[in-house]
């Protein structure tokens, strides 16, 4: 929930061990919460995201060294 408004409902997926994935879709679909939520920056309001069957919200210190995030930006050289 971002200002009153659902983001996000109902979202479950698995990943493959050692698997690239891409997350696309238009503006305001969601993305960028889903991305946060998936790496613990801003932990969802209801559910639980499990990395390895371990929850990452309550694990964050341990897990987030085995997350990567490629940004769309270069946020380096700006």
């Amino acid at each position: 929930v971002d200002g009153g408004k659902q983001i996000l409902k109902d979202v479950s997926f698995g990943v493959p061990e050692k698997s690239l994935i891409a997350v696309i879709g238009p503006s305001g679909s969601g993305k960028s919460t889903l991305l946060k939520a998936l790496t613990g920056y801003r932990p969802a309001n209801q559910g639980d995201v499990l990395y390895d069957n371990r929850n990452l919200y309550k694990q964050f210190a341990e897990l987030r060294q085995r997350i990567g995030l490629v940004p769309q930006d270069d946020i380096l050289h700006k």
